[in-house]
């Protein structure tokens, strides 16, 4: 392991926007050609782990605490010349982060991690032997704490399962679909204390299902399409208390439901387009001042639409492409405004919305020519929105940051290599210590590896600590604390929990789910520490000391 690169780029192809430098540091995992290719990158407490390949391991699990002396193989799960773990479908739990991986005695199975060599151990071997218990990332959240997830015995099929990273806390929730026919649980949606999911029975087919945790508590939500056929409920949105869906009925097509996890309380949203065909595409919408926003077809083509829950306040914010086939998906809330991809005579671009028809507008064309930029990967560090899109030659994947305007929108970095693409194109994002972590290619030698951007102004961050409230959003206890406390908010809040050390240095980060958290930093430092919570629309920032 060896720094590959490091230097200022003060962007010289970027004159005319001015952009604050940036650091990008390099490590060569792999040295050589070779890639290490790093996946999954998680951040737990004060590290990252991954998943990386080099040549004396195969791929394997490392982590690193943004220097170049700790980044480093974290554990070789499957030793031996030409053995991989393959870690993969990392998913954050406050201290711990679930993966799964292979091994030979076990097959791929659950594992968790807490960043340390000691602390990264298989959960359970739910598929005894060398069989696999069948685990995948689509089938994967948290809930109250716990990992929900999708995985069989070899006796049941694919079944939810439950766990609270122990093998005695790690069990079958209910076998759905009885015997060894799998029920296919997936699409796990935590709303208002439970996760709602797709399940297939033969009696039902493909219908909506929750959990709340136990067995007693996973059950049949509705038979939307009654008898065997099976709605196929999917896009999940989770809105305040209610659960915004896309099902069939038989009847009016693929559009959109809602239900507050009762059968009574599960029905139509809104006919969007009358009749059987179908409005709504597949893939889940966002939450944005109290609506969730997605992608629908009235008939005139796909448009954004808005919806607070009720058949009255569920209608079209634009139509972008003007009676023709535009689009709205993957999107994210930056500077109080909804940023997205969409499409009109451009081809797909970046778009923004405040939720009104007037404020929804194409940012730029980045790609001119109708042939679009697509915009993906969107991550909001600092100050600015960073995403990845095909450059303005058309060759090739790269880094574009915006400050949500035309003229603030630019290509961070031009090609180093003639037809090389310094990102992937299923390029992953971590913000973690103060930086910004990504897979990428930057030179011909060295094939893709783990970099890190820095942004180098003194220009506060949105997050910045320096704006400190003590009052209002949400309490946490005790306070002095050793390391352990509890988070709560008046209301069943989601969102993000971050926990700097007095230099700005991020050292845990977390969820919150339902208003409640737990946290756990058993490695830290005595001194005052600074806890943030960011949810849909506030971020809140307060002070705490740690023994």
């Amino acid at each position: 392991m060896k720094l590959k690169l490091t230097f200022l780029a003060s962007l010289w192809a970027m004159a005319a926007c001015a952009q604050a430098p940036l650091q990008f540091t390099g490590y060569d995992l792999n040295p050589g050609s070779a890639a290490s290719s790093p996946t999954g990158l998680t951040v737990v407490g004060n590290k990252m782990v991954f998943a990386a390949i080099d040549a004396a391991n195969g791929t394997e699990l490392w982590v690193s605490d943004g220097t170049t002396a700790g980044t480093q193989l974290l554990k070789d799960i499957y030793p031996g010349a030409g053995n991989s773990s393959y870690p993969v479908y990392f998913m954050a739990a406050g201290s711990k982060v679930f993966f799964a991986a292979t091994d030979a005695a076990n097959g791929t199975e659950l594992w968790v991690t807490d960043g340390t060599t000691a602390g990264t151990q298989l959960v359970k071997d739910i598929n005894t032997g060398t069989g696999s218990a069948g685990i995948t990332i689509s089938n994967m959240t948290m809930l109250n704490g716990k990992l929900i997830f999708t995985a069989t015995d070899g006796t049941n099929g694919l079944e939810p399962w439950i766990s609270d990273g122990t093998p005695g806390g790690t069990q079958m929730l209910k076998d759905i679909y009885p015997g060894t026919t799998p029920s296919l649980p997936s699409q796990y949606t935590v709303c208002n204390g439970r996760a709602y999911f797709q399940a297939t029975t033969a009696a039902e087919g493909a219908e909506l299902w929750a959990t709340d945790g136990t067995p007693a508590g996973t059950v049949l939500v509705m038979d939307v399409s009654p008898g065997a056929v099976g709605s196929f409920p999917a896009a999940f949105t989770a809105l305040n208390n209610i659960l915004i869906f896309s099902a069939n009925d038989g009847t009016n097509g693929y559009e959109p439901w809602i239900t507050d996890g009762t059968g009574s309380g599960t029905m139509l949203l809104k006919d969007v387009r009358a009749g059987n065909p179908n409005s709504f595409q597949s893939g889940p919408g966002t939450v944005y001042n109290g609506k969730a926003y997605f992608n629908l077809n009235d008939g005139n083509g796909y448009a954004l639409w808005a919806s607070d829950g009720t058949t009255a306040g569920t209608n079209i914010v634009k139509d972008l492409a003007s009676g023709g086939p535009g689009a709205a998906y993957l999107f994210i809330e930056y500077k109080n405004k909804l940023y997205f991809r969409g499409a009109d005579a451009n081809g797909f671009e970046l778009w923004v919305t405040d939720g009104t028809a007037g404020g929804t507008q194409l940012v730029k064309d980045l790609l001119p020519g109708g042939i679009g930029s697509a915009p993906q990967h969107f991550v909001v560090y600092r100050n600015s929105l960073y995403f990845t899109a095909t450059a303005p030659t058309g060759s090739d994947n790269q880094w574009f940051r915006s400050d949500g305007t035309a003229a603030g929108t630019n290509m961070v970095k031009p090609s180093i290599s003639t037809g090389l693409a310094p990102v992937p194109t299923n390029v992953e994002f971590a913000v973690f210590d103060s930086a910004l972590y990504f897979r990428a290619s930057y030179d011909a030698a060295t094939g893709q590896e783990l970099w890190a951007m820095k942004d180098t102004s003194t220009t506060p961050p949105p997050n910045a600590v320096s704006n400190i409230t003590n009052t209002g959003g949400f309490e946490f206890y005790p306070n002095p604390n050793d390391g352990n406390f509890t988070i709560k908010t008046a209301a069943a809040t989601t969102g993000t929990i971050t926990v700097y050390d007095a230099g700005g240095r991020m050292t845990y980060t977390g969820t919150i789910q339902g208003g409640t958290a737990s946290v756990h930093m058993p490695a830290h430092a005595r001194g005052f520490y600074f806890i943030q919570l960011q949810t849909a629309d506030t971020l809140i920032t307060k002070k705490l000391w740690m023994e």
